[in-house]
């Protein structure tokens, strides 16, 4: 079965920052990604800081900005979203381990989704590669990570899949390094996701090893859930 929302080699390459040619911008964007970087060194501001600044939003598209936060990212913990970004608040942890059970210390975590309304990015619904909304995390001796983010939007439009057209379910997309361990590509959907109750999706999921967690609401309306992932040393 090929579905759209599967991933490939391109999404592997961007979470090594290879996303291929892309004009950096000039004028005042390039003065701000010459500040982001220079932030970042002096550590006056974290990489979430730079994600979560409204005033930095524009420049999530661009290969260096992407690289910096890349480079830069040091915490287990982080934020995809601004305070008011439209839609529900949503709180993802878990730990990375290896085979044997050990924690991973050091293991880089790429998390990207769409926005509230199924969108990568404003100008391009399905540009992947430059979501707007993403983030990276690198875990402690714990092997944790945590971040912070809105529900993601269903694709807004349907794919024809074995002749069918399908919505595309809710998902995040992850994609997980360590040392010494294999890549971990991998997407996480939600149970009570209405578009996942359909056979096709489920059997999707199963067949590609696609988690399907379950969210809670906390009792400050925040939606919870948890996932922990084991990497296959190389």
């Amino acid at each position: 079965m090929r579905t759209r929302f599967l991933l490939g080699v391109t999404v592997a390459l961007a979470a090594v920052g290879l996303l291929g040619s892309c004009q950096l911008p000039t004028g005042e964007k390039d003065r701000d990604l010459t500040e982001v970087e220079r932030a970042l060194q002096d550590q006056v501001k974290t990489t979430t800081d730079v994600l979560t600044d409204p005033r930095l939003m524009s420049l999530h598209a661009h290969e260096r900005f992407r690289d910096l936060i890349r480079r830069y990212a040091t915490d287990a913990k982080g934020a995809l979203v601004t305070p008011t970004e439209p839609g529900q608040p949503l709180v993802v942890t878990g730990v990375i381990r290896g085979k044997d059970g050990e924690a991973l210390e050091g293991a880089v975590v790429y998390v990207f989704q769409t926005d509230a309304k199924g969108y990568y990015t404003p100008e391009k619904a399905l540009d992947e590669l430059r979501a707007r909304l993403f983030a990276y995390l690198r875990t402690g001796r714990d092997g944790q990570y945590e971040f912070r983010a809105i529900r993601p939007g269903p694709y807004p439009e349907p794919f024809k899949i074995d002749g069918e057209e399908r919505r595309i379910p809710e998902h995040i997309h992850l994609v997980i390094t360590a040392k010494g361990y294999r890549q971990l590509v991998s997407q996480m959907f939600f149970e009570d996701d209405p578009l996942m109750r359909p056979a096709w999706a489920q059997e999707n999921a199963k067949q590609h090893a696609f988690p399907v967690v379950a969210v809670v609401k906390d009792k400050e309306g925040v939606l919870r859930c948890r996932r922990d992932w084991v990497l296959e040393p190389e």
